[in-house]
């Protein structure tokens, strides 16, 4: 498990907003466990999550494209737009594990 502070400054804070901000951020962040310590100062916001995991869950994303029709001209090779989506798609598929195939 890991740890995380995370400190924001910002301009004068109010103090009547003091209150609303750290309840609003202790529900934004309900989903990271119950220990959340959320302070605040007049020029800061704190938060910190002491057991947060170490790594996120893996994860299938299916994108969808335009259809057949106008993804690939008439010789079935994609069109310029769609060329350009697969590679972006392909350089991110590099990065990670995930199995990227394109469809014809």
């Amino acid at each position: 498990m890991a740890e995380y502070l995370f400190e924001l400054l910002t301009e004068e804070i109010p103090a009547w907003m003091h209150d609303a901000a750290q309840n609003t951020l202790r529900e934004k962040l309900a989903a990271f466990g119950d220990n959340i310590t959320v302070t605040t100062t007049p020029r800061r916001i704190i938060f910190f999550l002491p057991k947060l995991a170490d790594r996120e869950t893996d994860r299938v994303q299916e994108v969808k494209g335009p259809p057949r029709k106008a993804a690939y001209d008439d010789n079935g090779n994609p069109t310029q737009p769609v060329a350009a989506r697969m590679r972006s798609f392909e350089s991110a598929c590099r990065r990670s594990s995930r199995r990227c195939a394109g469809r014809r």
